[in-house]
């Protein structure tokens, strides 16, 4: 049998995920570990246009 998780995946609340401006014009959403389906993603904002980055 394989090592019991180190996440607690129970319907407790978490907080809400945060978008950080990590430098100018660049910025993260952060989502708290502890549940499903955690997304790593960011976006670039120029001037006219916002390229969205998802891994």
């Amino acid at each position: 049998m394989g090592a019991p998780s180190t996440h607690d995946h129970s319907d407790r609340p978490l907080p809400p995920p945060i978008t950080v401006e990590v430098a100018d014009g660049v910025f993260s959403y952060v989502q708290p570990d502890g549940s499903w389906w955690i997304n790593n993603t960011g976006f670039l904002v120029g001037d006219t246009t916002v390229v969205g980055i998802d891994t």
